[in-house]
């Protein structure tokens, strides 16, 4: 279909349709994961806007750290991807706490991976979006569609992945003295940004960039690292079940 090519406002309006819709579902999906204490709604909205303000932070310090760093460190580098991704977990952390104020509402261990999980869905949600537009606004919906189908099985679970690396961290030190929590917390962090960096990377290495990056790979190397993100989030589901078992 062409009738989204060339046309702002309702390509705008798909992409969104295209970003929320899927983050919406996937949000439904995890929360059922905490039906037994449910977080009040308030709080998981507020919890998705943090998501969503921490995109629009991290663009501009991502941006910021390619022209920044580029002269030091490869542009396909890992370890520039390995910055970029520490940007927006960091960011992501940071727009939770600062939303939810999980001291004043971290009950149980479960909660801070259910927060933050919902912050990753906000995050992924306008990224998705704005990632679409583009496809939507030049191509109508020629690979719009197949985009965002590639992004609902795999960025978006792949942010969710990273930030509940994060939760689950703050989950088995829930009832630690605080040293310790803050040792965990760091932990999390810093598993969570190696995790999406290496995603990243192994997506970047199959394809030739336009800064002329390529390790080779292909679509077999997208879909081996697709298949390692799912059996993650299968790993995760496991482990959420043994945190809801947590007690003091």
């Amino acid at each position: 279909m062409l009738l989204f090519k060339d046309n702002l406002i309702l390509s705008l309006a798909l992409a969104f349709v295209s970003g929320f819709i899927p983050a919406l579902f996937w949000l439904h999906f995890w929360l059922k994961e905490d039906d037994i204490h449910p977080e009040p709604k308030k709080l998981i909205f507020r919890a998705f806007i943090a998501g969503i303000l921490a995109t629009i932070i991290s663009a501009p310090l991502e941006l910021w750290a390619r022209h920044a760093l580029t002269p030091v460190l490869s542009e396909c580098g890992y370890y520039l991807i390995f910055v970029w991704a520490f940007i927006e977990e960091a960011a992501k952390l940071i727009c939770c706490f600062w939303l939810v104020s999980p001291k004043k509402y971290d009950v149980m261990p479960i909660d801070p991976v259910i927060f933050l999980i919902t912050t990753a869905l906000g995050f992924a949600a306008l990224e998705n979006t704005l990632y679409v537009f583009p496809f939507i606004y030049s191509n109508g919906l020629s690979m719009a569609f197949a985009t965002a189908n590639i992004r609902f099985i795999g960025a978006s679970l792949l942010h969710v992945l990273a930030s509940s690396t994060i939760g689950m961290a703050m989950s088995f030190s829930f009832f630690k003295r605080t040293l310790t929590r803050r040792e965990a917390l760091l932990g999390g962090i810093f598993l969570a940004s190696l995790l999406h960096a290496s995603f990243n990377f192994f997506i970047l290495s199959g394809d030739t960039d336009s800064a002329g990056c390529s390790n080779g790979g292909g679509g077999g190397s997208f879909f081996s690292v697709l298949a390692c993100v799912w059996i993650a989030i299968i790993i995760l589901i496991l482990i959420l079940e043994r945190i809801k078992l947590i007690k003091r």
